[in-house]
């Protein structure tokens, strides 16, 4: 037993002084898609190995390094340096595994033979793993929500990823979260990973989805050796139509499946006193549309109200067949002066994308009368009452005491004091209003640090060139939402929150171009990027929302 582990020792002591870099692979002939375990040795110290043009024929996989002590009866103590590459071959036939430069010297070359898979081995593949995408139809209109599924079917033993997905000119997000099962399909037994994604594409015109793929490592039951796999689902194409020639040039597009728009009032009647306290809430329900979809409703200019609007409540949820969004508005109307008012009745457009056709909701017409400002006091007056004379025991009728007219004190001191409650409560509705405006807005504008202002000023005066107003939109939208820290998809909520009337002016009136048919390029789009410098917005916190610094000061 002595002599055996002494001649070990021998020949790994020969070993390390005769080869100082020994290269050795787990097999020279392999198969297609199958990879292999390539080891490199040597008794270097504090040494690097060049594994460069191990590149060119292979992909490395995972790479490890170790160092060793080993004891030779000639040698003594020796230390030794391993690495240990997992590869993939990059195509087929013999190919070379280079010398590897190790310090100052090098291995000996190693060729592989790799072996093409046959076409029943590919055949077989596919059935074991392959992805099948659909979609609900394959024509849509421009800023229609699209949910598409992405299936990967698969069987043995997986390692794998979803590909990189390129798109453009469209956003495009995964919706929810995946899915796992076991399901039953084409009499056979598969895994399934279920992927969902929102596709909103802004442009009409043919549309392509992109290529999905799963790429990484498998292994079947009957063996231990993992093999390398990419698959990839089939070429898929939609058609976008554009907004119909019939949609109001004046009205917001809203491609919708279903709309419900409805209010409650709280304190109307059909006459109000100066003072009262009238609240009317708009609520908007839409199936088939993210809550970039927001409605604005405009509010009449009555000199008799006055009006407070709050922030519009907005939630968005995940339905199966794409999102739904509600919005809650709140207006409190309080009468200042007499006169009637009339609310105009509100109309809502939207288009059925099942139907193909333009629906209207409408909010009747309200109107109601104002009474009791100053000024308007009345006084009442009781007229005497005279009780019939009784007859005296003569016959004669005797008159009865006289009682002077009983007139009540003038009422226009009670209505002093209502009218002053009134307006007392009206300047301290006022204060209130102001005060939160001003909290609002009290964070001063300033100037600081910005990332990489340069890129989206070059951006904007890229596309402003060369006519490209749905490229300019998604850079706004893309500077406003890294600066500010929100999430915004659409241009119209993203200005929504600048300081810069001028730039908030431009930006519509190029977005009524943009709905028209007017062409794309509106002519002033060259100050663009001048206003995005001077412009302001507010910054995203958890308890408030201020103005941010300077967007590039």
């Amino acid at each position: 037993m002595v002599r055996v582990i002494l001649l070990i020792t021998l020949l790994l002591g020969s070993l390390c002084s005769n080869a100082a870099v020994l290269a050795t692979v787990s097999s020279d002939h392999i198969q297609e898609g199958q990879t292999l375990e390539f080891n490199l040795r040597t008794d270097q110290v504090n040494v690097d190995a060049d594994f460069e043009l191990l590149k060119v024929n292979f992909d490395i996989l995972s790479s490890k390094q170790f160092t060793d002590s080993r004891i030779g009866l000639s040698t003594g103590i020796v230390r030794v340096t391993e690495w240990q590459l997992t590869l993939s071959p990059k195509a087929t036939g013999v190919l070379r595994i280079p010398a590897i430069k190790v310090g100052q010297e090098k291995s000996d070359p190693i060729d592989v033979t790799v072996s093409p898979m046959t076409e029943q081995q590919k055949t077989e593949l596919r059935k074991r793993m392959f992805i099948d995408v659909s979609v609900p139809k394959k024509e849509i209109y421009v800023d229609e929500n699209l949910i598409i599924s992405v299936r990967f079917y698969y069987q043995d033993n997986i390692q794998g990823a979803w590909g990189d997905v390129n798109v453009n000119n469209a956003i495009f997000e995964p919706y929810g979260n995946d899915s796992r099962r076991t399901v039953n399909t084409k009499g056979q037994t598969y895994q399934l990973v279920e992927q969902k994604y929102r596709l909103k594409v802004l442009a009409p015109g043919e549309f392509s989805l992109p290529v999905f793929s799963v790429s990484g490592e498998y292994s079947n039951n009957s063996s231990r050796r993992w093999t390398r796999f990419q698959v990839q689902s089939d070429p898929l194409t939609l058609t976008v139509q554009d907004i119909p020639a019939s949609w109001p040039k004046n009205q917001k597009w809203l491609p919708a499946s279903h709309v419900e728009l409805s209010e409650s009032w709280v304190g109307l009647k059909p006459e109000l006193t100066v003072g009262d306290n009238v609240t009317r809430t708009i609520r908007l329900y839409v199936e088939g549309q993210d809550k970039s979809s927001q409605a604005i409703f405009q509010a009449p200019d009555m000199p008799q109200l006055k009006l407070y609007r709050d922030q519009p409540l907005l939630n968005e949820t995940q339905a199966s067949s794409g999102p739904t969004f509600s919005q809650t508005e709140t207006w409190t109307l309080v009468p200042s002066d007499n006169g009637t008012v009339i609310l105009p009745a509100t109309e809502l457009y939207w288009w059925d994308v099942n139907q193909n056709e333009i629906h209207k909701e409408t909010l009747p017409k309200h109107s109601f009368t104002i009474a009791g400002a100053m000024g308007s006091t009345t006084t009442q007056t009781i007229k005497p009452v005279l009780q019939d004379a009784p007859e005296s025991d003569s016959g004669t009728a005797v008159a009865a005491p006289e009682r002077s007219a009983a007139i009540s004190q003038p009422q226009g001191f009670n209505i002093w004091i209502l009218t002053t409650l009134a307006f007392l409560l009206l300047w301290l509705a006022t204060l209130y209003y102001l005060f939160r405006t001003r909290s609002f807005n009290k964070t001063p504008v300033t100037a600081g640090k910005n990332p990489k202002p340069q890129k989206f000023i070059k951006l904007l005066e890229q596309h402003c060139k060369e006519d490209k107003l749905p490229q300019v939109l998604q850079v706004l939208v893309a500077a406003i939402n890294e600066h500010s820290g929100q999430n915004f998809t659409t241009i119209q909520q993203a200005i929504s929150y600048s300081d810069n009337l001028k730039f908030n002016e431009l930006v519509e009136q190029m977005m009524k171009y943009r709905y028209s048919s007017q062409p794309d390029q509106s002519p002033e789009c060259k100050k663009l990027p001048a206003l995005l410098k001077q412009t302001a917005f507010r910054r995203a916190t958890n308890h408030q929302q201020s103005y941010s610094d300077v967007l590039y000061g």
